[in-house]
Protein backbone atom coordinates (compact mmCIF):
# COMPACT_ATOMS: atom_id res chain seq x y z
CA UNK A 1 0.00 0.00 0.00
CA UNK A 2 2.94 2.36 0.79
CA UNK A 3 4.49 2.06 -2.27
CA UNK A 4 1.11 2.10 -4.42
CA UNK A 5 0.60 5.94 -2.62
CA UNK A 6 4.03 6.94 -3.31
CA UNK A 7 3.63 6.66 -7.03
CA UNK A 8 0.59 8.32 -6.71
CA UNK A 9 2.02 11.09 -5.09
CA UNK A 10 5.16 11.70 -6.48
CA UNK A 11 5.48 12.74 -10.27
CA UNK A 12 8.30 12.41 -13.04
CA UNK A 13 9.86 15.66 -15.21
CA UNK A 14 8.07 14.85 -18.34
CA UNK A 15 4.32 14.38 -17.00
CA UNK A 16 5.17 18.13 -15.11
CA UNK A 17 5.95 19.60 -18.75
CA UNK A 18 3.49 17.83 -20.60
CA UNK A 19 0.73 19.67 -17.57
CA UNK A 20 2.31 22.41 -17.96
CA UNK A 21 1.81 22.53 -22.06
CA UNK A 22 -1.44 21.34 -21.67
CA UNK A 23 -2.52 24.33 -19.71
CA UNK A 24 -1.16 26.56 -21.68
CA UNK A 25 -3.05 25.16 -24.62
CA UNK A 26 -6.31 25.46 -23.05
CA UNK A 27 -5.82 29.13 -21.66
CA UNK A 28 -4.86 29.82 -25.15
CA UNK A 29 -7.97 28.41 -26.70
CA UNK A 30 -10.09 29.77 -24.11
CA UNK A 31 -8.64 33.66 -24.54
CA UNK A 32 -9.05 33.33 -28.44
CA UNK A 33 -12.89 32.12 -28.06
CA UNK A 34 -13.19 35.42 -25.96
CA UNK A 35 -11.63 37.33 -28.36
CA UNK A 36 -13.72 36.26 -30.90
CA UNK A 37 -17.35 36.05 -29.10
CA UNK A 38 -16.71 39.73 -27.91
CA UNK A 39 -15.99 40.79 -31.38
CA UNK A 40 -18.93 39.29 -33.11
CA UNK A 41 -21.22 40.37 -30.11
CA UNK A 42 -20.46 43.36 -30.62
CA UNK A 43 -22.85 45.48 -32.01
CA UNK A 44 -22.74 47.32 -35.16
CA UNK A 45 -22.80 51.04 -35.43
CA UNK A 46 -23.93 52.41 -38.52
CA UNK A 47 -23.01 55.78 -39.14
CA UNK A 48 -25.96 57.90 -40.60
CA UNK A 49 -25.23 60.06 -43.90
CA UNK A 50 -24.92 63.91 -43.63
CA UNK A 51 -25.78 66.38 -45.96
CA UNK A 52 -24.72 69.89 -45.66
CA UNK A 53 -27.21 72.65 -46.54
CA UNK A 54 -26.59 76.03 -47.70
CA UNK A 55 -29.15 78.85 -47.08
CA UNK A 56 -29.34 81.56 -50.07
CA UNK A 57 -31.08 84.55 -49.56
CA UNK A 58 -33.60 85.62 -51.86
CA UNK A 59 -32.12 87.95 -54.61
CA UNK A 60 -33.04 91.80 -54.42
CA UNK A 61 -34.17 91.87 -57.93
CA UNK A 62 -37.51 90.14 -58.27
CA UNK A 63 -38.64 92.88 -55.68
CA UNK A 64 -37.12 95.40 -58.51
CA UNK A 65 -38.77 93.49 -61.19
CA UNK A 66 -42.21 93.89 -60.12
CA UNK A 67 -42.45 97.77 -59.94
CA UNK A 68 -41.07 97.58 -63.65
CA UNK A 69 -44.28 94.98 -64.66
CA UNK A 70 -46.66 97.64 -63.50
CA UNK A 71 -44.70 100.52 -65.10
CA UNK A 72 -46.69 100.34 -68.50
CA UNK A 73 -49.68 101.66 -67.59
CA UNK A 74 -49.47 105.56 -68.80
CA UNK A 75 -50.44 103.77 -72.68
CA UNK A 76 -54.03 103.98 -71.39
CA UNK A 77 -54.76 107.57 -72.16
CA UNK A 78 -53.82 106.07 -75.86
CA UNK A 79 -57.33 104.31 -75.98
CA UNK A 80 -59.14 107.49 -74.94
CA UNK A 81 -58.89 108.97 -78.77
CA UNK A 82 -59.62 106.28 -80.50
CA UNK A 83 -63.33 106.29 -79.60
CA UNK A 84 -63.07 110.05 -80.93
CA UNK A 85 -62.63 108.65 -84.26
CA UNK A 86 -65.36 105.91 -84.43
CA UNK A 87 -67.85 109.04 -83.54
CA UNK A 88 -67.55 110.22 -87.11
CA UNK A 89 -67.79 107.32 -88.32
CA UNK A 90 -70.93 107.18 -87.24
CA UNK A 91 -72.25 109.98 -88.89
CA UNK A 92 -71.01 108.90 -92.28
CA UNK A 93 -72.65 105.98 -91.46
CA UNK A 94 -76.25 107.00 -91.84
CA UNK A 95 -76.40 108.47 -94.98
CA UNK A 96 -75.65 105.63 -96.39
CA UNK A 97 -79.21 103.98 -95.54
CA UNK A 98 -80.21 105.90 -98.53
CA UNK A 99 -79.39 103.51 -101.32
CA UNK A 100 -82.69 101.02 -100.33
CA UNK A 101 -85.08 103.42 -100.96
CA UNK A 102 -83.07 103.47 -104.53
CA UNK A 103 -83.39 99.24 -104.46
CA UNK A 104 -87.42 99.62 -103.30
CA UNK A 105 -88.01 101.28 -106.08
CA UNK A 106 -86.48 98.92 -108.78
CA UNK A 107 -88.62 96.18 -107.09
CA UNK A 108 -91.95 97.47 -109.04
CA UNK A 109 -90.07 97.91 -112.72
CA UNK A 110 -89.42 93.76 -111.94
CA UNK A 111 -92.34 93.41 -111.47
CA UNK A 112 -93.72 94.90 -114.26
CA UNK A 113 -91.39 93.06 -116.65
CA UNK A 114 -91.88 89.46 -114.89
CA UNK A 115 -94.22 89.00 -118.17
CA UNK A 116 -92.19 89.99 -121.31
CA UNK A 117 -89.54 87.92 -119.71
CA UNK A 118 -91.75 84.98 -119.98
CA UNK A 119 -92.73 85.57 -123.61
CA UNK A 120 -88.93 85.86 -124.77
CA UNK A 121 -88.31 82.52 -122.20
CA UNK A 122 -90.93 81.22 -124.81
CA UNK A 123 -89.64 82.14 -128.43
CA UNK A 124 -86.30 80.74 -128.06
CA UNK A 125 -87.50 76.91 -126.52
CA UNK A 126 -89.59 77.17 -129.60
CA UNK A 127 -86.87 78.04 -131.71
CA UNK A 128 -84.53 76.17 -130.43
CA UNK A 129 -86.92 73.03 -130.78
CA UNK A 130 -87.42 74.04 -134.28
CA UNK A 131 -83.65 74.09 -134.94
CA UNK A 132 -82.16 70.91 -133.36
CA UNK A 133 -83.97 68.20 -135.58
CA UNK A 134 -82.68 70.36 -138.82
CA UNK A 135 -79.04 70.25 -138.27
CA UNK A 136 -79.13 66.24 -137.18
CA UNK A 137 -81.00 65.39 -140.23
CA UNK A 138 -78.76 67.07 -142.65
CA UNK A 139 -75.57 66.11 -140.69
CA UNK A 140 -75.89 62.98 -139.59
CA UNK A 141 -76.06 60.83 -143.13
CA UNK A 142 -72.84 62.07 -144.58
CA UNK A 143 -71.44 61.79 -140.86
CA UNK A 144 -72.32 58.36 -140.46
CA UNK A 145 -71.86 57.35 -143.95
CA UNK A 146 -68.37 58.45 -143.55
CA UNK A 147 -67.91 56.36 -140.12
CA UNK A 148 -69.75 53.13 -141.92
CA UNK A 149 -66.62 53.13 -144.39
CA UNK A 150 -64.10 53.63 -141.63
CA UNK A 151 -65.64 50.64 -139.57
CA UNK A 152 -65.33 46.93 -140.58
CA UNK A 153 -67.19 44.58 -137.94
CA UNK A 154 -66.77 40.83 -137.99
CA UNK A 155 -68.10 37.65 -136.07
CA UNK A 156 -65.26 35.55 -137.52
CA UNK A 157 -66.95 31.85 -137.68
CA UNK A 158 -69.44 32.63 -135.69
CA UNK A 159 -71.31 34.99 -138.65
CA UNK A 160 -73.27 32.14 -139.87
CA UNK A 161 -75.14 31.56 -136.29
CA UNK A 162 -78.56 32.71 -136.42
CA UNK A 163 -79.90 35.92 -136.02
CA UNK A 164 -76.28 37.59 -136.04
CA UNK A 165 -77.10 38.59 -139.92
CA UNK A 166 -79.50 41.26 -138.82
CA UNK A 167 -77.77 42.02 -135.55
CA UNK A 168 -74.38 42.94 -136.59
CA UNK A 169 -75.21 45.98 -138.94
CA UNK A 170 -76.29 47.45 -135.48
CA UNK A 171 -73.31 46.70 -133.90
CA UNK A 172 -71.73 48.54 -136.65
CA UNK A 173 -74.00 51.31 -136.93
CA UNK A 174 -73.50 52.21 -133.09
CA UNK A 175 -69.80 52.11 -133.42
CA UNK A 176 -69.59 54.17 -136.14
CA UNK A 177 -71.13 56.96 -134.36
CA UNK A 178 -68.84 56.86 -131.75
CA UNK A 179 -65.77 57.00 -134.02
CA UNK A 180 -64.09 60.28 -133.38
CA UNK A 181 -60.34 59.43 -134.86
CA UNK A 182 -58.01 62.34 -134.24
CA UNK A 183 -57.51 65.09 -136.79
CA UNK A 184 -54.20 64.81 -138.96
CA UNK A 185 -53.41 60.48 -139.19
CA UNK A 186 -53.25 59.62 -142.07
CA UNK A 187 -52.91 56.01 -143.38
CA UNK A 188 -53.77 54.36 -139.83
CA UNK A 189 -55.78 51.19 -138.64
CA UNK A 190 -56.56 49.93 -135.54
CA UNK A 191 -58.14 46.60 -134.75
CA UNK A 192 -60.00 45.87 -131.29
CA UNK A 193 -61.26 42.38 -129.99
CA UNK A 194 -64.40 42.39 -127.78
CA UNK A 195 -66.90 40.34 -126.40
CA UNK A 196 -70.94 41.07 -126.23
CA UNK A 197 -72.72 39.64 -123.23
CA UNK A 198 -76.57 38.72 -123.79
CA UNK A 199 -77.33 41.82 -122.01
CA UNK A 200 -75.46 44.06 -124.50
CA UNK A 201 -72.95 44.91 -122.41
CA UNK A 202 -69.46 44.94 -123.46
CA UNK A 203 -66.49 43.01 -121.97
CA UNK A 204 -62.65 42.40 -122.69
CA UNK A 205 -62.19 44.82 -124.61
CA UNK A 206 -58.14 44.50 -126.27
CA UNK A 207 -56.14 46.13 -129.01
CA UNK A 208 -55.55 43.13 -131.15
CA UNK A 209 -53.43 45.44 -133.78
CA UNK A 210 -52.34 48.64 -132.99
CA UNK A 211 -51.66 51.50 -135.60
CA UNK A 212 -48.39 52.80 -134.21
CA UNK A 213 -49.95 55.86 -133.12
CA UNK A 214 -51.34 56.15 -129.30
CA UNK A 215 -53.98 58.42 -129.47
CA UNK A 216 -55.36 56.66 -132.26
CA UNK A 217 -55.41 53.38 -130.79
CA UNK A 218 -56.91 55.16 -127.66
CA UNK A 219 -59.96 56.57 -129.28
CA UNK A 220 -60.25 53.01 -131.18
CA UNK A 221 -60.89 51.83 -127.66
CA UNK A 222 -62.99 54.67 -126.84
CA UNK A 223 -65.66 54.12 -130.02
CA UNK A 224 -66.33 50.50 -128.39
CA UNK A 225 -66.72 51.68 -124.60
CA UNK A 226 -68.39 54.43 -125.60
CA UNK A 227 -71.24 52.39 -127.48
CA UNK A 228 -71.81 50.10 -124.73
CA UNK A 229 -74.36 48.79 -124.55
CA UNK A 230 -75.34 47.43 -127.39
CA UNK A 231 -78.73 45.73 -128.51
CA UNK A 232 -79.48 42.79 -126.70
CA UNK A 233 -78.34 39.19 -128.51
CA UNK A 234 -80.64 37.31 -130.57
CA UNK A 235 -83.01 35.61 -128.47
CA UNK A 236 -82.04 32.34 -131.49
CA UNK A 237 -78.39 33.01 -130.78
CA UNK A 238 -77.72 29.92 -129.15
CA UNK A 239 -74.60 31.23 -126.88
CA UNK A 240 -74.11 33.63 -123.79
CA UNK A 241 -72.11 35.79 -125.25
CA UNK A 242 -70.65 37.45 -128.88
CA UNK A 243 -66.94 37.55 -129.57
CA UNK A 244 -66.20 40.40 -132.60
CA UNK A 245 -63.52 41.81 -134.13
CA UNK A 246 -63.48 45.53 -135.62
CA UNK A 247 -61.33 47.44 -137.97
CA UNK A 248 -61.28 50.90 -137.42
CA UNK A 249 -59.11 53.44 -139.82
CA UNK A 250 -59.12 56.76 -140.54
CA UNK A 251 -62.37 58.57 -141.97
CA UNK A 252 -62.10 59.58 -145.92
Amino acid sequence: MRLIRWKRIGQSGQELVAAVLFSFVIHGLLITAVLLFSLVASPKVSVPISYQVMLVNAPAAVDQALPQETAPQPPKPAEAPAPKKTEPKARFAAPRAKPPAAAKSSMPDLSVSKNPKKKIDEQPETAAEKEQPAPSGSASPAGTAANKEAVAVSAGPQNQLPGLSSYLPLVREKIARNWNPPPGVREAKSKVMFRILRSGRVGDVKLQESSGNFYFDQAANRSILSSSPFPQLPDEYPREYLEISVDLAEKN
